[in-house]
């Protein structure tokens, strides 16, 4: 061993560990129209090309646009757009569609303008964030802004809101 090896081991070891911020998360980011939003990567079960959507006769006026293929399996595909009450687009180059898996089986795909990538990040209570930026969606919707690694505030969709709406629209 090289002299002064063991002291200076000694000596990082003995130094504290870096604090861990509990708010951090892993985010898929994306965009519904002009609207970027964030959803917890641990839902999201593939992202995909703009997936072929077969409606289903007499529910052609509401957020559920029909069922896709996905993985061998048929799932249910809805507007997430419809549901907020944003801009119902999808069709340019950079259209993709989300697949998110509530539980293991329970699976549900929507497409979204734009994938904006996943990253890591502080989530922010929405009433200490008010100072840095103003979400654009309502409490019910996301209790938390999402601050990525470029520093941009990005609402977070509340998982249970979101899985909520999607049944009801398929109900």
């Amino acid at each position: 061993m090289p002299t002064g090896y063991a002291a200076e081991w000694t000596e990082i070891l003995a130094q504290p560990m870096p604090e861990e911020s509990e708010n951090k998360d892993s985010m898929l980011e994306f965009r519904i129209a002009s609207l970027p939003l964030a959803i917890a990567s641990r839902y999201v079960k593939a992202v995909t090309s703009p997936l072929i959507v077969c409606p289903v006769p007499h529910r052609d006026n509401t957020a559920f646009l029909g069922l896709v293929a996905f993985a061998g399996d048929i799932i249910p595909c809805c507007s997430l757009a419809r549901i907020l009450g944003a801009a119902d687009s999808t069709k340019g180059a950079e259209a993709r569609t989300i697949v998110l898996e509530q539980r293991p089986g329970e699976r549900w795909a929507f497409p979204v303008d734009a994938v904006l990538g996943v990253s890591t990040g502080i989530l922010h209570d929405r009433q200490t964030a008010q100072t840095k930026c103003f979400g654009q969606l309502g409490k019910d919707w996301s209790d938390c802004l999402f601050e990525d690694e470029r520093g941009q505030m990005i609402d977070t969709l509340r998982p249970e809101t979101l899985f909520q709406r999607l049944q009801r629209a398929t109900a």
